[in-house]
């Protein structure tokens, strides 16, 4: 099976947290090299910084052995930290099952390719806006989209040259009005570079809990608050920023739903922490309205 389906179908079986969280999201730094319109990054107030090596290599051992994607991102290109192949590797040999890493690909050099070959990354995900230039330059700001396209295809071709079963790689269009146009072009220009476990993913846009509308997309009425069921990843998931703040939400973009500090706490401390459990019950009241962040959320995950 494909890890990723795998994955979709264990995050979407129930919603008992278990002993551990399904899904770490770890954030190595928060720079990035793109000022994409639709990302709230530069109005989070938490400042800008490297995750301590220390606390990457904590995490990834806390997370050696279990059933849980390790993902080393957050609100960042992680490529623009310089020690971020070293850090995969790290993972790896310290006994990280599943690595899964997300990438706006301007970096994406032969080094970079290596690195996640070589670290036995499960899953890579690449965000591409379809295959229009000039609506894709729009969205990335400051990319360049023919420089994209060769670096991914650099790693497509690496793959095959070093005769790897892995990465999986998972280009993702998040389907907005101006891209979904250049789709057809997009499968006819990525298909044929495909294995079997690869894929084209049509992302959904998000508002980063509210912070950016989108098409579609609206916060629940009060009534709609009071009857909804509790939102999965407060059972799931986790993002841990670059300083070791802790929420259960991975469109907390500054961090309002703090649960813990990682850089103190261990993980298991903090999944099953007063915090953590006071947010799911709320959710499981009908009271997640009571909760600023999710109030005004349209992207809540039943």
């Amino acid at each position: 099976m494909n890890p990723k389906a795998q994955y979709h179908s264990l995050f979407f079986a129930d919603l008992a947290p278990g002993a551990f969280p399904l899904r770490i999201s770890v954030e190595t730094t928060n720079h990035c090299n793109l000022r994409c319109p639709y990302c709230p990054r530069e109005e989070s107030g938490r400042g800008f910084g490297y995750m301590s090596a220390p606390l990457f290599e904590a995490l990834a051992g806390q997370c050696a052995g279990k059933l849980v994607a390790f993902a080393p991102q957050g609100f960042g290109e992680p490529f623009l930290d310089p020690k971020f192949g070293e850090r995969l590797r790290l993972a790896h040999s310290l006994g990280v099952r599943y690595l899964d890493v997300v990438t706006n690909a301007t970096l994406l050099d032969e080094a970079a390719c290596r690195a996640l070959i070589e670290a036995r990354v499960t899953l890579v995900t690449i965000d591409l806006d379809g295959a229009d230039k000039q609506v894709f330059e729009r969205h990335r700001k400051n990319s360049d989209f023919d420089a994209v396209v060769a670096n991914v295809r650099r790693l497509f071709a690496l793959r095959q040259q070093l005769d790897s079963e892995l990465p999986h790689i998972s280009l993702s269009a998040v389907q907005l009005p101006d891209v979904t146009p250049s789709m057809p072009a997009f499968r006819a220009m990525w298909e044929p570079l495909l294995r079997p476990l690869d894929e084209l993913f049509l992302a959904q846009p998000v508002t980063w809990a509210g912070a950016r509308p989108m098409p579609g997309r609206r916060a629940a009425t009060a009534d709609e608050l009071r009857t909804r069921p509790p939102c999965r990843m407060l059972y799931k998931t986790l993002q841990i920023y670059f300083d070791g703040r802790t929420s259960p939400c991975t469109y907390d973009h500054a961090c309002k739903l703090q649960v813990g500090d990682a850089s103190k706490q261990s993980i298991a401390e903090i999944w099953h922490g007063e915090p953590l459990r006071r947010l799911r019950q709320l959710h499981e009241q009908g009271r997640s309205g009571d909760i600023e962040l999710c109030r005004g959320c349209p992207d809540h995950l039943p």
